[in-house]
């Protein structure tokens, strides 16, 4: 089947015309999208500041927004953003092409507005991502040479969270050569090393998402952590291993059907009853992929997994989060250890969130109501 323009793709799914269209498939170099599977939510997040809170002058304002990809598509017809900011904009002038909407509220304009306020809104339509369900995967045979193209080669290297080396380098040889021949080629591998992952860590939510540094999990022993922690580790034994990976950060926007993950929070109506927006403020979650000589790039979920393995899921149920990605979600960007643009006080860890500063000074904490509607 001939890969279809992502947007032709979104717009002839979502009006239903999808039959004979889905065939099984041969390994290419990009995802290719289950259309049988479109959801479309109506996601509004909101930013507000006290100005009095923070020191005068320049207020400047960080927001991440979805990234454009096979498995999902932002809609240009009904994206916006509004406020009484200064000026502002989207951009995707950085390291990692994380696109952003940058807010900036002069000292001047500040000193007339008792709140700073952006509302940014936008209508998203995703589409599972399911090479293994769907068999593709069974279709690959791992070349003699390995050949990376430039762009995907950059995710084998090391970032100050994401080290390749040390004791990163060590865990992931251990478990490979505990593995012995059934590890052979990057797939077993990749298998391998996200089986170890999601047997021997634990999910231990904290503040955001976690710090995602892989080293110091593995120094200290403490296999445990947030979704971000969890992603981190398996991306870094699999860089170790010779096999280009990343995290993606995102927000969780409905309810799994495939998964069973419970009902999204809602948000209180006028009269206090529950409404059908559901509060998505605190459902920032991480995914991981890997990529696949003369076949692309592979989703997993990691820390889905060791959440689904604490809470009683089987193994089966497990498996079916090797390879696929069910799009209750949307993905932000995958970037870590890199700088902001406009440049910012210090760089970022990773931006799965928004980051803001009052007058030079860095963390500043603005107010967030991030609601998702499905339909």
């Amino acid at each position: 089947m001939p890969l279809v323009k992502r947007r032709e793709l979104f717009k002839t799914a979502t009006l239903g015309a999808i039959g004979g269209m889905v065939a099984s498939s041969v390994a290419v170099a990009t995802p290719t999208p289950d259309v049988r599977n479109v959801r479309r939510f109506a996601l509004t997040m909101g930013h507000a500041l006290d100005s009095s809170s923070v020191a005068p002058g320049d207020v400047r304002l960080w927001v991440p927004l979805p990234d454009e990809q096979e498995f999902q598509h932002v809609s240009p017809v009904k994206f916006y953003f509004d406020g009484n900011y200064s000026d502002a904009w989207v951009t995707v002038n950085n390291d990692c092409g994380a696109r952003t909407l940058f807010a900036t509220w002069s000292r001047t304009d500040r000193a007339d507005r008792d709140r700073l306020v952006l509302t940014v809104g936008m209508d998203v339509d995703t589409i599972d991502w399911a090479p293994a369900a769907r068999g593709d995967l069974k279709a690959w045979r791992a070349p003699e040479k390995l050949r990376y193209p430039k762009d995907v080669a950059v995710w084998l290297q090391p970032s100050a969270h994401l080290p390749v080396g040390g004791v990163v380098k060590k865990t992931a040889g251990e478990i490979l050569g505990g593995a012995g021949n059934s590890a052979a080629d990057p797939l077993a591998r990749a298998r391998c090393l996200y089986g170890w992952v999601t047997e021997n860590m634990r999910y231990a939510e904290g503040e955001g998402c976690g710090t995602g540094d892989a080293r110091g999990i593995l120094q200290n022993g403490r296999l445990a952590g947030d979704s971000i922690d969890i992603c981190s580790v398996f991306v870094a034994l699999v860089r170790a291993a010779g096999i280009p990976a990343r995290a993606m950060t995102g927000l969780r926007l409905g309810v799994g059907r495939e998964s069973g993950r419970a009902a999204m929070r809602a948000v209180s109506g006028a009269s206090g009853a529950p409404s059908a927006l559901a509060d998505v403020g605190g459902e920032q979650r991480c995914r991981a992929m890997f990529y696949l000589a003369g076949f692309g790039w592979v989703p997993c979920d990691p820390a889905e997994s060791v959440k689904a393995r604490e809470t009683g899921m089987g193994a089966s149920g497990r498996e079916r989060l090797f390879g696929n990605w069910e799009m209750n979600w949307v993905g932000f960007n995958w970037g870590r250890d890199f700088a902001l643009w406009p440049e910012a006080r210090r760089a970022v860890n990773y931006f799965a969130a928004p980051y803001a500063e009052a007058d030079g000074a860095p963390d500043v904490a603005f107010a967030r109501e991030y609601t998702s509607l499905e339909g």
